[in-house]
């Protein structure tokens, strides 16, 4: 898979370009639900319940592929995974212009 230089995969790399902060000011203080995406896959029904401790799903992306940052259903940013002492954070790559 083709990255650019900001680790973006090339198929989405149109959607991820500087931009400049929006002028939000009125609504700053709304709280919003992130969610960071690692990729996902599919299960049938059966697979589902057959899952236990120990078990492993594969995902749809590749490692070092960078996370989705999502609020709803919009990606608004890409980043990498990072350990900040023992919780885990995501770093920033990306921000999207059509996202925000």
């Amino acid at each position: 898979m083709a990255l650019y230089e900001t680790g973006v995969p090339a198929r989405m790399a149109d959607q991820f370009q500087p931009v400049a902060e929006p002028q939000l000011t009125a609504l700053s203080e709304v709280p919003l639900q992130v969610t960071v995406r690692l990729g996902s896959t599919r299960l049938a029904l059966r697979e589902l319940l057959e899952l236990e401790v120990g078990s492993v799903l594969l995902l749809d992306r590749e490692v070092g592929e960078p996370a989705e940052i999502m609020v709803g259903d919009r990606v608004i940013a890409l980043g990498e995974l990072v350990r900040v002492d023992n919780d885990l954070g995501v770093r920033i790559t990306q921000v999207s212009a059509s996202g925000l």
